[in-house]
């Protein structure tokens, strides 16, 4: 069973107006992919984009999970970000050429490094459940920026390196893995992102 969650915009013009609101609702939920809970992607990039950000669909009964992060500007640029559950700080530093120093990694940084960590984090745990060793597997991010306005990212390159053959029977299952990863889902359509793999 599954229940769904409407913006709140959704929700006051449900009020103001319940049978256009319907018929809005209706159209969105027959371009949406129940299964695998994101828009279909054979839509549009700024549609998808769109209903992503106003429906999902989740499991009845399942727990929602709230992570606090406070963060500090420290001055000239700086920031300190602290995971409030286990006391961790990352500091971050504007980049070079966007009037830092680059001391530290930037916040655009940390998307790339944050979809980089997920996907393995993701393959690692398949691998678990599967029995299989990926210790020493490896994720080289790249990170590249628009050439024109608004800044943003516009390309992650990743290279995985698995210390596993390049005929290992659950192959594909560790691919998909990683592309199902929750960050990749996260990622804006019009980012391009670029999977390279690299199998012993």
């Amino acid at each position: 069973m599954v229940i769904f969650q409407i913006s709140a915009i959704w929700f006051k013009n449900l009020c103001q107006n319940p049978l256009v609101s319907l018929v809005n609702f209706m159209v969105s939920f027959s371009q949406f992919d129940v299964k695998r809970n994101r828009p279909r992607r054979d839509l549009p990039k700024a549609r998808r984009w769109a209903m992503g950000s106003a429906l999902r669909v989740t499991t009845l009964g399942a727990k929602k999970i709230m992570v606090e992060i406070r963060l500090t500007y420290e001055g000239d640029l700086h920031c300190s970000a602290v995971h409030q559950p286990s006391g961790s700080v990352i500091a971050t530093d504007a980049p070079l050429d966007n009037n830092g120093r680059g001391e530290a990694f930037s916040p655009t940084d940390l998307v790339a490094t944050a979809l980089a960590a997920c996907m393995a984090t993701v393959i690692g745990i398949v691998a678990k459940r599967k029995e299989i060793d990926v210790t020493g597997m490896s994720v080289n991010a790249r990170k590249f920026m628009s050439d024109d306005q608004p800044r943003r990212i516009s390309r992650i390159e990743l290279d995985l390196q698995m210390p596993l053959p390049a005929d290992h029977p659950d192959r594909k299952l560790l691919e998909s893995a990683a592309r199902g990863c929750p960050v990749h889902h996260s990622i804006h359509p019009d980012i391009d992102v670029v999977m390279n793999w690299i199998w012993a």
